[in-house]
């Protein structure tokens, strides 16, 4: 995995200042990948050591670039606030060819790449964050997306990696399964997956990948009894919830296809 050429902090840091140059000028943008799970347990040191226990955080940088989720209203003001203010390079052919969709911009000393997606995002399945009946989960004053919708972006990936799963982890150690944007909001999280039957397949499985990681981290010793014992109650209850929940008549059709049918996008990297 190509890494950006700045320590974690630094990036996380320089994030922010782009964050802050955004709003000066009415522009949202939230973090999200794994700099933005970063961000988002980086004020607590018990969560930053336990992301460095699971070997998320081992080389000088352990993030490959920023990731932002913008609004397409904005992203004339996207571009025009990077290649202009900042100095950064668009990538002519991606930021041609998906125009409002997602956008690439490159540093101009090369440090890190940019990349930013407006008001959704389309991997193995579909997270919207914006919609056209006037949804829009952008506001706010923190620089990441809201843990829940932190969460969504890691329980669509279809093929998860360890790096996925210790997402997820760090996520339930340092968030509470309940109501409101403060903790996991599981209002959010049904109402998405209640939706989509491959969503839905994709995240449990990657939930109970995550209750096997922790066990065995935890019989290795890397992970603490204490630790082991909140993810495991908090992904167990999330996942009975899931179980349990109200299921639309769209989950219900596709349920009976099961995974005879291909359930969920496959993945072309953007080339750059």
């Amino acid at each position: 995995m190509k890494s950006a050429n700045l320590p974690d902090d630094e990036l996380l840091h320089t994030a922010k200042r782009i964050i802050s140059s955004a709003r000066e000028k009415g522009i949202g943008l939230k973090l999200v990948g794994g700099l933005g799970i970063y961000a988002d347990i980086s004020t607590r040191d018990e969560h930053v050591n336990f992301f460095k226990r699971m070997g998320r955080m081992q080389n000088r940088s352990s993030f490959a670039d920023i990731d932002f989720i913008s609004s397409s209203k904005r992203h004339k003001d996207v571009k025009q606030l990077f290649e202009g203010e900042l100095s950064f390079k668009g990538d002519m052919y991606v930021n041609t060819v998906y125009a409002a969709q997602r956008n690439i911009f490159y540093h101009p000393e090369q440090l890190f790449d940019v990349d930013i997606f407006y008001d959704r995002m389309l991997f193995s399945h579909l997270i919207e964050f914006v919609t056209r009946d006037g949804v829009d989960r952008l506001g706010g004053d923190s620089v990441t997306l809201t843990p829940a919708d932190l969460l969504l972006t890691k329980l669509q990936i279809h093929a998860s990696e360890r790096k996925d799963i210790v997402d997820i982890s760090a996520l339930m150690l340092g968030h509470d399964i309940a109501a409101g944007d403060d903790a996991i909001d599981i209002n959010r999280v049904v109402s998405v997956l209640q939706e989509d039957w491959g969503f839905w397949y994709d995240a449990m499985n990657n939930l109970k990948k995550t209750l096997e990681f922790v066990r065995n981290e935890k019989a290795a010793g890397s992970v603490e009894a204490a630790e082991a014992g909140i993810i495991e109650s908090r992904v167990q209850s999330l996942i009975s919830t899931l179980e349990n929940c109200e299921k639309s008549k769209k989950w219900q059709k596709r349920c009976k296809k099961g995974t005879k049918k291909i359930w969920y996008n496959e993945i072309e990297e953007v080339t750059r």
